[in-house]
């Protein structure tokens, strides 16, 4: 059995180098050990963080007044900032002794075998007690033919006792849902401020219809948040937007052109347009785009007619016309004029 406090010299006077499988054990238990003091650390500023980010894309940090909105993004700053300074002093590499207990723990090794390899004997020997050394060394170095280093663990559960993180992944789950067609402009008002208005009338709400041509025979629709594809719009649509609240004036944006909303008091607008060309439709307020949908304009084609066969004579001496006649939105009747040349 090794004793390590009747055998080793000096300490600052390492003993013999460990085999190269022993010692590469050791270096990924010093990563694993490294990692186990890492990961607990980031759990203060990662739940800060996610915290805030969960309340930008739910848009919550947009619908508070300008000073309070400063405020947050004060509170936030300084707690992730503190979060992240106390996990920095908390972290330290691992010293190699502690990694070489590692492995010996993880391979339920007894009597410390590759501490072992490391002594070295306390002043003068003979050849017996050399001899006693060497072969003391080889049923050392024989138990570390086998190491493991085990999986490192999270250890989030001594810092998160509460298991609060769970819950904060659900949430995070739910923003992401809520702002997948218009996150990265919840993002950018989550840290912007706006002192434009404050209170409850700052709150937009929009909703944009669109009115297809009485010949089209389709019904009016309502543009949703949710459109990943262009939206088909029949030419010569009438468009119908309005919008409450925001504490400006909207615009709204085909492309490149902008047109003012009208206001109707002091917190309701309106606007309405003709669509005949574009791609995207926006409604902008300041710098700000409230909502904006990629759009694809239909054009009328022109109705087809054709004669499926020459004209002929019917059963009863009447004159047959066989035709083939089509149109993108349906025909309602196909007249023929026969004019004497």
């Amino acid at each position: 059995m090794a004793d390590p406090t009747s055998v080793t010299g000096d300490p600052a006077r390492p003993g013999a180098a460990l085999p190269a499988r022993a010692s590469r054990r050791v270096r990924l238990a010093r990563l694993a050990l490294l990692w186990e003091r890492v990961w607990p650390a980031l759990w203060p500023p990662a739940g800060i963080a996610g915290l805030f980010l969960i309340l930008a894309l739910l848009d919550v940090p947009a619908l508070l007044p300008g000073w309070a909105h400063v405020l947050l993004l004060v509170a936030f700053a300084l707690a992730f900032l503190a979060a992240a300074v106390q996990a920095a002093r908390s972290l330290a590499m691992p010293a190699p002794a502690a990694a070489r207990r590692r492995v010996e723990l993880a391979s339920g090794l007894a009597h410390r075998p590759l501490a072992a390899l490391q002594d070295r004997p306390v002043g003068s020997t003979g050849a017996e007690e050399r001899a006693l050394w060497a072969a003391h060394q080889a049923r050392m170095r024989a138990a570390t033919e086998r190491l493991a280093v085990g999986l490192p663990a999270a250890g989030w559960a001594k810092r998160d006792p509460l298991a609060l993180r769970a819950g904060l992944a659900l949430l995070l789950v739910v923003a992401v849902v809520a702002g997948r067609n218009d996150g990265s402009q919840r993002l950018l008002r989550a840290v912007s401020p706006s002192f434009a208005k404050s209170g409850p009338a700052a709150v937009v709400a929009l909703d944009v219809w669109i009115n297809p041509p009485a010949y089209t025979g389709q019904p009016p629709q309502l543009l949703k948040a949710d459109a990943p594809t262009p939206i088909a719009i029949p030419t010569g649509s009438a468009l119908l937007a309005q919008l409450h609240g925001g504490g400006g004036t909207p615009r709204l944006v085909i492309d490149q052109a902008a047109t003012d909303f009208t206001a109707i008091d002091s917190v309701n607008y309106r606007a309405s347009a003709t669509l005949t060309a574009g791609e995207r439709l926006a409604v902008q307020l300041g710098s700000r785009t409230v909502a904006a949908w990629p759009i694809a304009i239909v054009p009328d084609e022109p109705p087809t007619v054709a004669f499926a066969n020459p004209p002929a004579r019917s059963e009863r001496a009447a004159l047959r016309l066989e035709h083939e006649s089509a149109d993108d939105y349906g025909l309602e009747s196909v007249n023929a004029v026969i004019r004497r040349t």
